[in-house]
């Protein structure tokens, strides 16, 4: 019997020990992927950022002052969002809205209003309620913009980028849509 209550106690230390270590790897790697998600978020892409710098200065040296006094205060109200939200693992939607609407501005007016663009979000999604990964969203936008819309060449139908969010069952879903040049052609075009 002694030898029975010796060999349960353990197995049962051996599982204690399982289960912590699982615990720890577990806590590990939710640590890491918070640590990779925040870096993620941290990144604006660097041409990104230059050429709004370069935007501004070019309305500088044209002496457009309230040009640039307006895009430098878009600009700032964008890395606001972008540097507060870098720390988070998840933001509100209504949040990544907002960062994506700042950034879609400053696309829109640095590249001179070659096209328009509309956020449409459905009355009972509650963005303050849903949580999402920070700047998941931005990328896409970005590729619709820089592969379709500015492959345009069409000038009597300006570009439209259109942003839809509506709930799908339990899942947030996100439609974006352009007019652009669609992406063979804007392969095409990379590669000549």
């Amino acid at each position: 019997l002694e030898v029975k209550l010796l060999k349960q106690e353990e197995q049962f230390a051996k599982n204690i020990e399982r289960e912590k270590n699982e615990k720890q790897r577990a806590e590990f790697n939710k640590q890491l992927a918070e640590v990779q998600l925040t870096a993620l978020n941290a990144q604006m892409n660097p041409h990104f950022i230059f050429n709004c710098m370069n935007s501004i200065q070019k309305y500088v040296l044209k002496n457009e002052k309230e040009r640039a006094l307006g895009f430098l205060q878009n600009f700032s109200e964008l890395m606001r969002i972008v540097l507060d939200n870098s720390v988070k693992p998840k933001v509100q939607l209504d949040e990544e809205i907002k960062m994506l609407d700042k950034y879609i501005l400053l696309e829109q007016q640095r590249l001179d209003n070659h096209f328009t663009y509309r956020i449409d979000v459905d009355k009972t999604l509650q963005t303050d309620f849903f949580e999402i990964p920070g700047m998941i969203i931005q990328p896409y936008v970005e590729n619709a913009i820089w592969h379709g819309l500015m492959n345009k060449t069409d000038t009597e139908n300006q570009g439209i980028l259109t942003l839809a969010f509506n709930k799908e069952n339990n899942y947030i879903k996100c439609v974006i849509t352009d007019n652009g040049v669609g992406r063979g052609k804007a392969a095409e075009l990379t590669k000549s």
